[in-house]
C-alpha cells in the first residue's frame, strides 16, 4: 500500500467559501472526507468542524497515523482501494468499509480524488456510493479540473507539473471537441476509460472534464467555478430533504 502525506492546503476554506454558509454552519456538522489524508480539512485554521465530528478515509496507513495523532478524537478509516496514481497495488472495486457505510453524514467533501480516477468510477462512486451516505438535505462536495477554464488548466500543467508550454498546447488540442480525458505520464498520452485498464504500473494521471459533461452526468448539481488560490471547480449536489 502506498503511503503519501499531502502537504498542507487550506481546504476547509475552499469548501466553505464554494458554499457560501457561515462558518458557524459547520459546527454541528458531521463530515465525511473522503481522500482526506492526514486529515487535511481540519488542519485549516479556519476550519469549524468539531474534530469529533469528523471521519476520514483514505488509502494511506502512515497518513492515517498521522492525522490520529494530531486529532486522536476524529475518526480514522482506512481504504485499500486501487488508485492509479496513490494505491497502485490497492484492490479494484474494494467497497467502502463498513466502519463508514453504517452511518450517515451531514456533509462529504472530496478534495482532487476524482481528479485521479475515471469517468466509470467518480460516477460509480458519487452516485451508488458516497450519495447514500447523506442525511436528508445533506450535502456533497467535490473537485474537478474543468477543460473550460483555460487559465486553472493551463497553470497545473505548467507551473505545478513542469509541463512546457508547447505540450500544455498539445493537450489543450487534443482534448478539443471532447467531453473528458485523461493525461498520463509525462508522456503526454491521452486516454479513454478502457486505456486506463490496460496499464500496468503505477503513473501521475490526471482526469479533465467539460462542465456540460458534469452536468450531463449529475443533472442536479450546481457548479461553482475555482476560487483562488485553487485551480479546480467545484460540484455541489444536495440530497432530498
Amino acid at each position: 500500500m502506498d503511503n503519501h502525506v499531502h502537504d498542507y492546503y487550506p481546504i476547509f476554506s475552499y469548501f466553505a467559501t464554494q458554499l457560501g454558509q457561515p462558518l458557524s454552519w459547520w459546527e454541528d456538522k458531521k463530515v465525511l472526507d473522503f481522500g482526506g489524508n492526514w486529515g487535511n480539512v481540519l488542519r485549516d485554521p479556519n476550519c469549524t468542524i468539531k474534530p469529533e465530528n469528523y471521519h476520514c478515509l483514505d488509502v494511506s496507513q502512515s497518513a492515517l497515523e498521522q492525522g490520529h495523532l494530531a486529532f486522536p478524537e476524529a475518526h480514522w478509516h482506512l481504504y485499500n482501494r486501487f488508485n492509479l496514481v496513490y494505491n497502485f497495488k490497492g484492490v479494484k472495486g474494494e467497497p467502502l468499509p463498513t466502519s463508514v457505510t453504517d452511518q450517515k453524514f451531514d456533509v462529504i467533501l472530496v478534495f482532487s480524488v476524482f481528479t485521479t480516477t475515471s469517468v466509470t468510477e467518480m460516477q460509480e462512486t458519487i452516485g451508488n456510493e458516497l450519495i447514500p451516505l447523506l442525511n436528508p438535505g445533506g450535502v456533497l462536495m467535490t473537485t474537478y479540473l474543468s477543460l473550460d477554464a483555460q487559465a486553472p488548466l493551463s497553470f497545473f500543467l505548467q507551473k505545478r507539473l513542469g509541463f512546457q508550454e508547447k505540450l500544455k498546447l498539445s493537450v489543450r488540442n487534443k482534448f478539443k471537441g471532447r467531453w473528458y480525458g485523461y493525461l498520463v505520464g509525462s508522456a503526454n498520452v491521452l486516454l479513454k476509460n478502457e486505456g486506463l485498464e490496460a496499464l500496468t504500473e503505477q503513473h501521475l494521471m490526471l482526469a479533465f472534464h467539460k462542465d456540460e459533461f458534469i452536468k450531463a452526468v449529475f443533472p442536479t448539481c450546481t457548479i461553482k467555478r475555482f476560487v483562488s488560490p485553487e485551480i479546480q471547480h467545484c460540484i455541489i449536489i444536495e440530497a432530498p430533504q
